[in-house]
């Protein structure tokens, strides 16, 4: 999401169907998805991937690369497609 948008919490209880959500820590996060803090693709491994609208409106993004120091352009449309993306707002 572009920079002053930030996620509301009530918006991921709902789409997440949970009471508490938070944020991995880094180590949850290597050991989730194999990728390091900064390098985690939103593909490639198994996790419900939440995709605000505002995203879905773009035609391409860019995610992580598999390292912080590299970035993949991806078509949003076959990033949805390939993580079987769920759209809801989530930001505020």
């Amino acid at each position: 999401m572009s920079p002053g948008n930030t996620i509301k919490n009530e918006h991921k209880k709902k789409a997440l169907n949970t009471t508490r959500p938070r944020l991995a820590n880094p180590l949850e996060i290597l050991e989730r998805t194999g990728f390091p803090v900064g390098g985690v693709p939103s593909f490639g491994f198994k996790s419900v991937f939440l995709v605000d609208p505002k995203v879905a409106e773009q035609t391409y993004i860019f995610t992580g690369g598999g390292s912080p120091q590299s970035l993949i352009k991806i078509a949003v449309e076959e990033m949805l497609y390939t993580n079987r993306g769920q759209v809801v707002r989530i930001r505020k």
